[in-house]
């Protein structure tokens, strides 16, 4: 907002993934806007590491930043405050504060939706944040914190164990989610690597064909230059005949007094001739074998090509195959990344558990403590109420008995007053007045000991009646601690199973995550094998288009050396007409001719024994070491597919392991 611009800009959504993974080195200030160093500060301290960003320890880290200190509002006040900008509003609809956009008269412009893989889908493998985690772990911790909230203001068991439930169908949700995860990627697993297999069938067909095709282009190659040899040794032959042809015309010219001389030099030179002719015919029956070969080469150049052709369809099916592999790489990471997510998840999943577990721990030695307190109280209590129920009939008994006393006392001091009075009412008057007085006063004092008696008595009844209720008021809350500690090492027993299952998850989750990276690994070292054998079969296409155009550069040679031959032989036709009308004029020089001819005759048969004999021995090594290079090809093929099948066992036999 400072600068009118994302801080993380790129031309493609990959490359503002890798710089927002940068960030250290991919953050820049612009020097032509002026940013205050508390702006950058702030800026800085929100683009950076989660673990040193601003805000880490408290929203309070943010409010105190040099930044948002001013004279005009506080954090309390903001709202209240009047804002610098206010815009004119006639209505919730008003849009009168925008910027209008002039439309263009022309049709829409329907952008097509690419086929090529651009990669702004993919998971953005690394950032830390994500909504459904936040929500997911903002739900878990609202349900915990209402559970502990629950517990600790002592709501009803039913809402505790709905709410133990519903958490006990997330935790099954979760693992059969789990579960299914886990049977996608073995699917996805099996597939691949039965693609694996196939793509290794191909490449060892295709690495058979080629060492095929390579070592016959190697035999075409060696015959063809078997006969460019023998051509050139003809050539040779043919161009010292015509020396000495040149040599004997010459001679001829000196000696063309010497018409014996000349007859002589015709007849050989006609000998010569036929010799040259038989030799034509050998070079054209050499061309026409060489044109046939030619021929072979065209044909098994195209079949070169259409091979290459092939091999360059493979290597578009290849490349094809390789993207769809990174693009699983990709989803894999993705998945190993959410599996990640989901083990941090679990394991604070547990943490939490654990926590509650203990908390429900001591809240049921509390309770084991308090029942204890409650047992001895109400034994106390018990005990007391014993001794107050024996005081109380103890009492009831000496106030029973003291009443009796007193009406006894009354009616025998009845008795005596009218007998006394009958008898000696004047004398003994003093007497009973004074007898009469000490028995009010003692029945006075029976009253206000059966007063205090019945206070007494009072007391303890209310007393017990105390005790009953408090009894009681024991007994339920014994009742209730009892039934919170059943359902307290229920939840516990829950508790551990969640754990275990979890613990169990995580173990499953961790072994996924590592045969998930071998797979990456795996799929990474294919992808640079098959980038090898497609930098080679582009190699090998470069190499046979270069012989291509060396066999078409030799064919054209062997067509004009074969027009030039023809042109020669018309020469020595008409050479040959001339020389017999001089036939007659030149017989004397026959017989010089012939030794010479027989000389030389001799020494060219002995010249080409020897070239023949080089050259079938020559033949014969080549032939034998062709044989030897295809055998060791066929056998490197061989080692090749059993190191691959051997690789493939191995790499079954692991998965059987780790499955295991």
């Amino acid at each position: 907002m400072l600068v009118g611009d994302t801080p993380f800009y790129a031309d493609s959504l990959v490359g503002t993934y890798s710089k927002i993974m940068d960030h250290r080195n991919s953050l820049h200030f612009p020097q032509e806007v002026d940013i205050s160093h508390s702006a950058k500060n702030l800026i800085c301290g929100f683009l950076t590491d989660r673990t040193k960003r601003l805000g880490r320890n408290g929203v309070e880290e943010i409010k105190n930043h040099l930044f948002f200190k001013n004279d005009q509002w506080t954090f309390e006040n903001l709202r209240e405050c009047v804002p610098p900008v206010v815009p004119e509003l006639s209505g919730d609809d008003d849009t009168s504060n925008f910027e209008d956009v002039d439309k263009e008269d022309g049709p829409e412009e329907s952008f097509p939706v690419p086929k090529a893989f651009s990669g702004n889908h993919l998971p953005f493998i690394g950032f830390t944040y994500s909504g459904d985690y936040q929500l997911l772990a903002f739900s878990g911790k609202e349900s915990v914190d209402g559970l502990e909230n629950h517990i600790n203001n002592g709501t009803s068991d039913d809402i505790k164990i709905s709410q133990l439930e519903n958490l006990l169908d997330k935790e099954k949700r979760q693992v059969e989610s789990l579960e299914s995860r886990q049977k996608a990627l073995t699917t996805q697993l099996e597939v691949m690597t039965r693609r694996e297999t196939e793509l290794r069938e191909e490449i060892g067909r295709a690495d058979k064909e080629l060492t095929l095709l390579r070592h016959n282009y190697k035999e075409a190659q060696r015959r063809v230059e078997h006969e460019t040899e023998s051509r050139r040794k003809a050539e040779s032959l043919f161009v010292e005949l015509k020396k000495k042809f040149d040599e004997e015309q010459t001679k001829r010219a000196r000696d063309a007094s010497n018409s014996q001389q000349t007859s002589e030099r015709v007849t050989s030179l006609e000998k010569q001739i036929k010799e040259m002719q038989s030799k034509l015919e050998r070079e054209t029956e050499t061309v026409t074998r060489l044109r046939k070969q030619a021929t072979e080469i065209t044909v098994a150049r195209q079949a070169a090509e259409q091979m290459a052709n092939e091999l360059q369809v493979a290597r578009a099916q290849l490349q094809a195959q390789r993207d769809n592999l990174q693009q699983e790489v990709v989803t894999l990471q993705g998945q190993l990344s959410k599996e990640r997510s989901s083990r941090s998840q679990a394991s604070s999943l547990t943490a939490e558990l654990e926590s509650r577990l203990s908390a429900l721990h001591l809240e049921l030695e509390h309770s084991r403590e308090k029942e204890e307190k409650a047992i001895m109280d109400n034994r106390q209590l018990t005990e007391k109420i014993s001794a107050l129920e024996k005081e109380a009939a103890s009492l009831t008994l000496e106030l029973k008995a003291a009443q009796a006393r007193y009406n006894q006392e009354v009616v025998a001091h009845q008795e005596t007053e009218r007998s006394r009075i009958l008898s000696k009412e004047e004398a003994n008057l003093e007497v009973v007045k004074a007898k009469l007085n000490e028995e009010k006063s003692g029945r006075q004092r029976a009253e206000l000991l059966a007063q205090e008696k019945e206070r007494q008595t009072s007391m303890l009844s209310v007393d017990y009646r105390q005790i009953q209720q408090r009894l009681q008021k024991l007994e339920g809350e014994h009742r209730q601690e009892m039934e919170k500690v059943k359902v307290l090492q229920g939840q516990v027993e829950q508790e551990q199973q969640k754990r275990n299952v979890l613990q169990t998850d995580l173990a499953q989750q961790s072994s996924e995550a590592g045969r998930l990276r071998a797979r990456e690994q795996q799929l990474v070292g294919e992808v640079a094998q098959l980038r090898e054998a497609k930098r080679q079969i582009e190699e090998e296409l470069h190499h046979l288009k270069t012989q291509r155009n060396v066999d078409q550069l030799q064919t054209k040679e062997l067509q004009e050396q074969l027009e030039a031959e023809a042109y020669f032989s018309t020469l020595y036709k008409t050479q040959t007409q001339e020389l017999r009308e001089e036939l007659d004029e030149k017989i004397r020089l026959q017989q010089e001719l012939e030794e010479e001819r027989s000389s030389l005759v001799h020494q060219l048969q002995l010249s080409l024994a020897r070239g023949d004999s080089e050259a079938l021995a020559r033949s014969i090594a080549e032939e034998t070491v062709a044989d030897l290079e295809k055998e060791r090809t066929m056998k490197e093929l061989e080692y090749k597919d059993g190191v691959t099948k051997h690789h493939q066992e191995l790499n079954a036999k692991e998965q059987i392991i780790n499955t295991a």
